[in-house]
């Protein structure tokens, strides 16, 4: 960061991973060090100060701390069809999948493609943030032994909270022993990246026309785990809204 975008007040990160409270604070002061040298005076959340240099660290942005505190302690839950169907759900969610595929018709057929049912197979999974729903991942058996991932969106207006890593390494956990699957757009080189660090690779390539646009597309597995922690990568909720991936075949057929 340089010294000019660096503001007493600001809220900062000492870590490119997930922060915890002993890696982010607020700038409280400087000092000139030389011609054009500062030292900052950072306070962490843990009341423990430290003294770094611009380039040590990197603006926070994220709602508020509250809310960042608040997102550690959300849960995972089971979403089903009540929960599908909350307002507050709904709105996010339908004005990140309709942006991503085309405007799809609110009505039981679209509940139901999305609401936990394990009796088909169907497994899908929220992040929980004081009893709001603020992300989303889904995993369907497509045999005993192999599964495909398709829905994965996390609120617009709850990125940078790390919600839609936590989502994405309870699927890594829960369904290490199997084949997971899942469909990426060629040119998302970041989401790519993420998922060969999660033990993906690319099968094939494909051609699909979304929204009367021809868009090449990758199909990515991932061969079982012996262990259970498949260890646990950052990633960025930003990325898990702008992929279109984990929808997938059965989203488009849907509309």
């Amino acid at each position: 960061m340089d010294n000019k975008d660096v503001m007493v007040g600001m809220s900062i990160a000492i870590t490119d991973d997930l922060p915890s409270k002993d890696m982010i604070g607020t700038v409280k002061d400087w000092q000139l060090c030389g011609p054009t040298n500062f030292i900052y005076e950072v306070v962490l959340m843990n009341g423990q100060t430290l003294n770094l240099r611009s380039h040590q660290f990197k603006e926070f942005v994220t709602p508020t701390y509250e809310e960042y505190m608040q997102s550690i302690n959300g849960k995972i839950v089971n979403l089903d069809n009540e929960a599908v169907r909350d307002k507050y759900f709904v709105k996010w969610l339908h004005s990140l999948a309709k942006n991503d595929l085309s405007d799809p018709t609110i009505n039981e057929n679209y509940f139901n493609s999305i609401a936990h049912n394990p009796n088909v197979g169907q497994h899908t999974y929220g992040y929980k943030v004081n009893n709001k729903t603020e992300g989303i991942i889904q995993v369907v058996e497509l045999s005993n032994n192999r599964c495909n991932i398709y829905w994965f969106f996390v609120n617009k207006q709850k990125h940078n909270l790390g919600i839609g890593q936590k989502l994405f390494n309870h699927v890594m956990e829960k369904y290490h022993n199997r084949i997971l699957e899942l469909t990426t757009r060629a040119t998302s080189d970041r989401a790519i990246h993420i998922y060969k660090k999660y033990g993906f690779q690319i099968i094939n390539s494909f051609t699909q026309t979304i929204q009367g646009t021809n868009v090449d597309l990758y199909r990515m597995r991932r061969e079982p785990s012996l262990v259970e922690n498949v260890g646990v990568f950052f990633m960025d909720d930003l990325f898990t809204e702008s992929i279109h991936v984990l929808l997938d075949y059965k989203s488009y057929e849907m509309l």
